[in-house]
């Protein structure tokens, strides 16, 4: 068996760097100095290989066993008169949130001198221990670290505590955060934390409780050891707990502080990275005010934490005249925005930092002490304890468990040996062998290997054959390294050549990375960022992709998705989505994402996009770029028809953004230009189906409680409609240049006896019509009562719309008078709007001469509710136990009278021309059933059943403008007029069976015009059926749908959804996906036919890719 003591020597060399390269030094020592002594393996102990740590020659002066040495490896006792160091230093690293700078390693060489024979060690260990008690230690303060540092100009912009000083005296003992939620993230020295739900605060003992907070912490060293600085936001602050009249309650309110002791942070959830919510920016507006007023006048120190409420409540203090200073009485002191701070100091060293130690146990320990060098010997099962003594160190321990291990310090005493500790200031070189395993607080990250070696020296460590397991993405992602060399340059990064880098813990993962060479490093914000040379990525064995350069976060391959299929219209389809920094090898820069899209087709052409994503904080946006060589295809819409486009070169453009400018204003801008009419039915059919009008447009809004002013300015690159919904309803769009408005909601008059709510806009608008025929468009004619081959625009301004610029000016106010007697709720209102035109619409309706419209409705609302409990009910088959019936009728009695119908107006928008006139009058009741359901010790209220019934009668004189009738009780002059009841039921049978239904009947046509019902059954855990049918009248729709998830294997699962069309009495569609786990994404095989389009898509596709 070889000699241990050798072998660290050898692992050792490997840590050696210089910069042509990497080389191994042997420096010959004198034959004087080639000891013979040797240990229990034959092997010297002292002289070794020469150059290299080692070289301490001796004897083997105690062996040590496990059970002898357990109850001293990691709790070293006190002496009296004396604090140790390791301890008092290990109390500095509680706060789990700080982080530690990694700095470059030095590529130069220490020389390694020989070594003695020292003093006979039963003498030394008999003296050193007597002088250690006899002298008191003395704490020395720290030196003062700012004298000649550079400084670097900072905004106080409220984000951070760094550069000052809390006037705040600091309290003997601990910081307590808990809460269901929370986020961390870090500015400069300055600990962030968003918490959220059940939020308890404790600063040295006084307590804070409210819903969410805003908390600052960093640390400042002193002579008396470090000092955690905190401060704190609340919107409110309440404590139900507290006694009467004492503790602290309030909204906006900022809290500061400082104490001494530990930092601990308990939450249900825990995320990592920035985000700026209201209250973030709220609280950041808050402390940055209070940190100016610092700078200019700094106040007395408090003795305990200091509440500060919102300033906006306090009357200004009094001016104070001063000698020489003429008295100005609109003077304000001005406030600095900027301060000078420090720069920020040389990471310190992650392995040698002092104040760290090296606690170790093991059931042999055999030593060797001399006078250049001591070496420690462990064997049988060894374990060794390393913790940190780097006061920014996010980490502060390393475990290590090995079957054999060789501890390198410098000669001189020997008493921290035999006790099992040692300093870091002492370590040179630490090499374990045998199932070396390594563990970093708690499993943050874990390395396993045959051989490793620690170098405290260099402050690197070097593995052979190693795996690396860590965390990214909040953990959610686990990312293994496996190398034939590895090496660690700091706690958050590491190198290693021959490297694999994948999700999967198998020796063959079946997706990874394979590098000749690999950095990987934890950043501050939770990335785990990989920068690989000469890149390959495998299936398995097989390598498909090859880079010479990767830069990017783990979650982020350069192939981010792939989708292999075939549609009748496009032939084979291959489509990949690739992250443009991955391939360039580049790093992105914050905030900005880019994908390059690269899609073939064999009955169509080649495809090519950019995708841009930005996140700013405050500003965020998108820009989606694609264009589509389409040299000889058809497009198949969504309504069956096949349209041949006249272009080659077609795809779109898609801007979108969004942006806080302040507190309470708000920019939104818009843009969109499509190649074509029938591009987006075809190529983007969900778009088509469900996203949002396709519009270019500017939106500012500013909107402070209730009140809200926005200027929209929209105008259409397009001159034809890609919106399913928009084609099916009005085939057209509204441009406005601009429309100004003003709204205010909820104001209260009269001592909150009147409830007022107004609003005021402004605005040139102008149809944008779809000049397109539905040959064109590739939809059905019939729904239309046109031809195939009119257009659409030619329609509209045959029918009197107009085709010009309209100026429009509108006013809306409702005033409402909420009244309780008893448990009767009565609320009476009334509205009234005034609407101006600059055009009377002659030609759209020749009768309406006026171009203005009065518009005024009365109503009342009625409400009550009942309810009874009776325990007595007890069923199991229903799984009742106790019932509560809650009974809530309500009614709506509403008159509306307005100068020019609504059926005389063109519709620009839906909430300005289309108002509903005459009487109407809503009745309804809600009916609920509950109960209990869990068993004993875990009773939960469950709605068992739930019956909603409305029905609404109208007057003879409204006008019905659509087919399906709809009353809205909170803006009745928006209702779809006409006789009909409306009612849905939810009953949940029971935790696994649940019945939905819903439907409108027209009382006017005796027919129902829309209705819904459906089931879900989860048969077990692993298979659920589903089963809805759905009818619409207008339409002639009449359709079953079923479905069934199945999870065959924890790998595979299973979705098969068959839709059933009555009018036609065929199947009108089929689906069908399987989809297969691996430990690194899911492959999805899916098929689908459609009736309606007469076309079968089958394929395949990677989703959720967890690299």
């Amino acid at each position: 068996m070889p000699c241990p003591a050798d072998s660290a020597r050898k692992m050792a060399a490997r840590s050696v760097n210089v910069a042509a390269g990497r080389v191994l030094l042997w420096v010959p020592r004198p034959a004087a100095r080639e000891q013979e002594s040797r240990g229990k393996h034959g092997c010297r102990a002292g002289g070794g290989v020469a150059g290299l740590p080692g070289g301490a020659s001796g004897r083997i002066i105690r062996r040590v066993s496990w059970r002898s040495h357990a109850t001293s490896i990691f709790t070293p006792k006190r002496r009296a008169g004396r604090s140790p160091a390791s301890l008092r230093e290990r109390s500095r690293f509680s706060f789990a949130c700080s982080r530690l700078l990694s700095n470059g390693l030095s590529s130069g060489l220490s020389s390694m001198g020989g070594g003695v024979l020292m003093l006979p060690a039963i003498l030394f260990v008999l003296l050193l221990p007597a002088a250690a008690m006899a002298q008191p230690e003395t704490i020395q303060p720290p030196p003062n670290e700012n004298a000649d540092r550079a400084t670097r100009t900072v905004r106080v912009t409220g984000d951070r505590l760094s550069g000052f000083v809390l006037p705040v005296e600091p309290r003997t003992g601990d910081i307590s955060l808990s809460s269901l939620r929370a986020r961390s993230w870090r500015v400069d020295d300055t600990q962030r934390l968003l918490l959220e739900q059940d939020v308890v605060i404790t600063i040295a003992g006084y307590r804070f409780h409210a819903d969410s907070a805003v908390v600052w912490m960093n640390r400042l060293p002193s002579a008396d050891g470090l000092i955690n600085q905190i401060a704190v936001y609340f919107e409110e602050v309440s404590d139900p707990t507290r006694r009467a009249g004492s503790g602290v309650a309030g909204r906006n309110l900022l809290v500061t502080g400082s104490a001494r002791g530990d930092v601990r942070l308990r939450a249900g959830l825990m995320e990592r990275g920035p985000t700026r919510p209201a209250i973030v920016r709220d609280g950041e507006a808050r402390l940055r005010d209070h940190l100016l007023r610092l700078s200019v006048e700094p106040p007395a120190l408090a003795r305990w934490p200091q509440v500060e409420r919102d300033a906006a409540i306090h009357d200004p203090e009094p001016f104070v005249p001063q000698p020489g200073v003429p008295f100005d009485p609109d003077r304000t002191v001005p406030l600095p925005d900027e301060i000078e701070m420090p720069v920020q100091p040389d990471p310190v060293p992650w392995l040698s930092a002092p104040g760290g130690s090296v606690r170790f146990s093991a059931p042999e320990i055999d030593f060797q002490s001399g006078e250049d060098e001591n070496v420690t010997t462990l064997e049988g099962g060894i374990m060794l304890d390393f913790v940190s003594g780097s006061a920014g160190a996010e980490w502060h321990r390393l475990s290590m468990v090995a079957q054999r291990a060789v501890i390198f310090s410098d000669p001189g005493r020997t008493e921290d040996l035999i006790d099992g500790r040692l300093g870091t200031e002492q370590l040179r070189g630490v090499y374990l062998e045998g199932n070396v395993i390594v563990r970093a607080n708690e499993d943050e990250y874990v390395v396993r290997s045959p051989k490793i070696y620690y170098d405290f020296r260099r402050d690197q460590a070097v593995l052979v054959d190693g795996v690396l397991r860590t965390h990214a993405r909040d953990g959610q992602i686990t990312l293994y390294a496996r190398a034939g060399e590895m090496r660690q340059q700091a706690v958050n990064e590491w190198t290693a050549e021959r490297v694999t880098a994948s999700t999967s813990e198998f020796f063959t993962p079946h997706i990874s990375i394979g590098a000749q060479y690999m950095r990987i490093e934890q950043r501050e914000d939770d990335a785990t960022f990989l920068d690989a040379r000469g890149m390959r990525v495998r299936a398995g064995r097989v390598p498909f992709f090859a880079w010479p350069r990767y830069a990017g976060v783990v979650g982020d391959l350069p192939l981010r998705g792939i989708r292999i299929g075939q549609r009748d219209q496009d032939g084979l389809q291959i489509e990949t989505t690739w992250n443009l920094y991955a391939l360039m090898g580049e790093e992105p820069p914050d905030g900005l994402d880019i994908d390059l899209k690269i899609d073939g087709y064999t009955k169509r052409g080649a495809g090519l996009g950019l995708e841009f994503r930005y996140d700013y904080g405050a500003t965020r946006g998108s820009l989606d770029l694609y264009g589509l060589y389409d040299d000889d295809g058809i497009d198949r819409t969504p309504a069956g028809r096949d349209v041949d486009p006249d272009r080659t070169f077609r795809g779109l453009a898609l801007w979108e953004h969004r942006q806080r400018l302040g507190e309470n204003w708000t920019f939104q801008g818009q843009g969109a230009w499509l190649s074509d009419e029938t591009f987006i039915a075809h190529w983007r059919r969900d778009d088509f189906d469900e996203r949002r009008e396709y519009e270019s447009s500017l939106y500012l809004k500013h909107q402070h409680e209730n009140a809200a002013f926005s200027i929209l300015t929209k105008y259409e690159f397009n001159d034809f409609v890609s919106n399913s919904y928009l084609l099916a309803s009005r085939q057209y769009q509204v441009e406005k240049l601009p429309e100004i408005l003003y709204r205010r909601i909820g104001d209260s008059l009269f001592g909150d006896s009147l409830t007022y709510s107004s609003s005021f806009s402004v605005s040139r608008v102008r149809f944008a019509f779809h000049d397109r025929t539905p040959r064109e468009t590739g939809i059905r004619e019939g729904g239309f009562g046109i031809g195939a081959d009119d257009n659409f625009e030619d329609q509209f301004l045959a029918a009197g719309f107009p085709g010009r610029w309209v100026n429009r000016a509108d006013t809306r106010h409702e005033i409402s008078l909420p009244t309780e007697i008893g448990s009767l709720k009565i609320v009476p209102f009334a509205v009234g709007r005034f609407t101006y035109w600059d055009t009377e619409f002659a030609e759209f309706a020749p009768e309406e001469e006026d171009k203005y419209r009065l518009f005024g409705s009365v109503g009342v609302t009625a409400s009550t509710r009942f309810q009874r409990v009776d325990n007595s009910v007890n069923n199991r088959l229903l799984n009742l136990h106790r019932m509560r019936h809650i009974i809530e009728p309500s009614v709506t009695a509403w008159y509306g009278y307005s100068t020019i119908s609504g059926s005389d107006l063109p519709i620009f928008d839906e909430l300005t021309e289309p108002l509903s006139d005459g009487a109407a009058v809503r009745l309804g009741v809600r009916n609920t059933w509950q109960t209990q359901r869990g068993g004993p010790g875990r009773w939960r209220s469950v709605d068992v059943l739930t019956v909603d019934t409305n029905v609404v009668f109208t007057s003879n004189d409204t006008d019905r403008r659509s087919p399906t009738p709809q009353f809205f009780d909170a803006w009745p002059e928006y209702s779809h007029f006409g006789d009909h009841a409306e009612g849905s039921v939810i009953w949940n049978f029971s935790d696994h069976l649940a019945f939905l239904s819903r439907a409108t009947y027209d009382l006017d046509e005796d027919v129902f015009a829309r209705g819904a019902v459906g089931a879900e059954l989860q048969h077990s855990p692993v298979l659920t059926t589903y089963v809805e049918y759905r009818t619409i009248e207008a339409s002639k729709t009449e359709v079953l749908d079923v479905g069934w998830r199945y999870q065959l294997t924890p790998k595979y699962r299973i979705n098969l959804t068959p839709q059933w069309d009555f009018r036609e009495d065929d199947f009108r569609a089929v689906r069908a996906r399987v989809t297969r786990s691996f430990p690194d994404f899911d492959l999805i095989l899916f098929i689908r036919y459609d009736q309606i389009q007469d076309e079968t898509t089958f394929g395949a596709t990677l989703g959720q890719v967890r690299f």
